[in-house]
């Protein structure tokens, strides 16, 4: 999972003129999650971001961690993290999981952000949803964490051999797609499944109606 992190003073999510949810101070966390992801993350991720020392005393910096301070926080699905841009003018979203893989994930890591601190103090935007997300950055102060970078050599592994078999369905995938175009037939291997630019609409056009992650 990767994450973006956010010291605010405020922050809100609006859905159709709507204010769906909104926090005071704290922090504001933009969830991304990789096909390669466990519920392992979103626990990583969760110890990560209630112990992170975002806020300083009158007589120390960096000593206060969310729960240190009561505050908030406030986390949205964002499946753009994953995007690659290095090529092209159109971004690639095949780092990204798809909606099956990644709700379910996510909205782990949500409960398991509650159980640990506070349900009250630990809001939602509404996955799958094309949002508006306002804030007052306090500092500012912005940071990135991703779990892929943070777990031991054995947890590496897996996810390097979980990945490398998620690559090798996307080559089969491609190469159904290919085949299709050309009316010829390729055997791949018979649970091979491909997966589009993204998780959404937004993902297909810079005018989709949906973000599903």
């Amino acid at each position: 999972m990767k994450a973006v992190i956010q010291r605010v003073l405020s922050a809100s999510v609006t859905i159709d003129s709507e204010v769906v949810s909104s926090i005071g101070k704290g922090m504001l966390v933009l969830v991304a999650v990789s096909p390669n992801d466990t519920i392992e993350d979103g626990k990583c991720l969760a110890k990560k971001l209630l112990s992170l020392k975002m806020w300083s005393t009158d007589t120390k910096p960096w000593a206060q961690s969310v729960k240190d301070i009561s505050g908030e926080i406030l986390c949205i699905s964002q499946f753009t993290l994953f995007a690659n841009i290095s090529k092209g003018s159109k971004p690639d979203f095949h780092s990204s999981a798809p909606p099956d893989i990644a709700r379910p994930l996510y909205s782990q890591f949500v409960e398991t952000m509650k159980q640990t601190y506070e349900p009250g103090r630990v809001k939602d935007g509404v996955f799958g949803a094309m949002m508006q997300v306002g804030l007052a950055n306090d500092g500012p102060v912005t940071f990135d964490f991703d779990t892929a970078k943070a777990g031991n050599v054995s947890s590496r592994k897996q996810k390097d051999d979980k990945m490398k078999k998620w690559e090798e369905k996307k080559a089969a995938g491609k190469k159904i797609e290919e085949s299709q175009k050309s009316g010829s037939e390729i055997p791949v291997a018979t649970d091979a499944k491909v997966y589009g630019d993204g998780n959404s609409s937004l993902a297909e056009s810079s005018g989709g109606s949906k973000m599903d992650d």
